[in-house]
């Protein structure tokens, strides 16, 4: 039962919370943990009261953002068989999010650093471990170099491989086979190779995440509990649900995006009609289970790869039925660059 005394601590924390979270700011990254660890000690209260504390005090963003990481937490803290986790995610134009914010980067996310402190965070003292994949998707400003220099500097440096997609495509079999360029690849490849790698080294699930600090990887105990409590095989993060947190910025989009959202919801019915509302948000968990089934001969290695792999391979047995959840995702306000732009 949740004691007055918790109550009252959760709700000075929650007046005292940011209204704002800026992805590139390294001081609010941590103190949002911190918040996290706060809200987590009031033992006597669920994560339905913080929830619902929320509610009722139209709690600003930051104190939201952390019962979410509460929720994530307490979940993992109840794991007892080990689990090991591969983290993949591609690198194309990443060089500025991937290093700090200064004055002559305004923006830096110094994202693959937060990666790891989330990781460390959210596996810390549980049965959790986890490896990283970063893959350079043949980033012209070679990501991947520039991601092996701060894998030197953080304190888990043999959690982390960084990989060059156009390294492995010399091969006439493999998940790969069929991509015969770096410059056919537009994120599918770098993610394909990210996860064999990861099921080659062992992981039991896969999580594919962005490279920047648009989703915060402490929430990893939301995808692992419909895995491990209901064998759900694929679990997707869903921008759509009513309790997700998604802080966007419409400016990011170009002027074609109307079209875009058209021709998604032409060619996207069978998928939505399963109840499937976000194919593209970049936080899924796949088991080893499922991934080699997707892997098995893959065709699709540009952005549509998502929709590829959940339709129609997770269709091919009841076993790979996809669960899906909310999320708490911020999209930077800087536009993205892409391949061919």
């Amino acid at each position: 039962m949740a004691s007055n005394r918790d109550l009252q601590q959760a709700a000075a924390l929650l007046r005292d919370s940011n209204a704002n979270f800026d992805l590139t700011n390294n001081h609010q990254q941590k103190d949002l943990l911190f918040l996290a660890e706060q809200l987590d000690s009031l033992s006597s209260l669920s994560v339905g009261d913080l929830k619902q504390l929320a509610i009722e005090e139209q709690a600003p963003l930051e104190y939201r953002l952390a019962v979410k990481l509460v929720a994530s937490k307490r979940y993992v803290r109840k794991i007892t068989t080990p689990l090991r986790i591969g983290v993949v995610f591609a690198m194309w134009g990443e060089h500025n999010r991937l290093n700090p914010k200064t004055e002559q980067n305004p923006n830096g996310e110094d994202s693959l650093r937060m990666k790891v402190e989330q990781l460390s965070w959210i596996s810390a003292d549980s049965c959790i471990d986890w490896h990283l994949y970063p893959v350079d998707d043949g980033c012209p400003h070679d990501s991947a170099d520039i991601a092996k220099g701060i894998v030197k500097t953080t304190e888990q440096p043999n959690k982390i491989t960084v990989f060059k997609l156009s390294e492995h495509l010399d091969t006439d079999d493999g998940p790969l086979a069929n991509l015969h360029s770096v410059d056919d690849s537009r994120k599918g490849g770098a993610i394909v190779l990210g996860c064999q790698k990861a099921i080659d080294e062992g992981a039991d699930v896969v999580v594919y995440t962005d490279a920047d600090n648009s989703v915060h990887l402490g929430q990893i105990g939301l995808l692992l509990e419909p895995y491990l409590e209901q064998a759900k095989q694929v679990v997707l993060g869903n921008r759509k649900h009513p309790e997700s947190i998604l802080v966007k910025q419409e400016e990011r989009w170009g002027i074609g995006i109307k079209t875009l959202r058209h021709m998604q919801r032409m060619i996207g019915e069978q998928i939505f009609s399963q109840g499937i509302k976000d194919t593209q948000a970049a936080f899924k968990l796949y088991s080893r289970d499922a991934l080699q089934v997707i892997l098995r001969n893959p065709t699709v290695y540009d952005f549509s790869f998502d929709t590829d792999w959940i339709w129609p391979r997770w269709n091919t047995t009841s076993r790979l039925r996809p669960c899906h959840l909310p999320l708490l995702i911020q999209q930077p306000s800087l536009p993205r660059l892409c391949k061919g732009q």
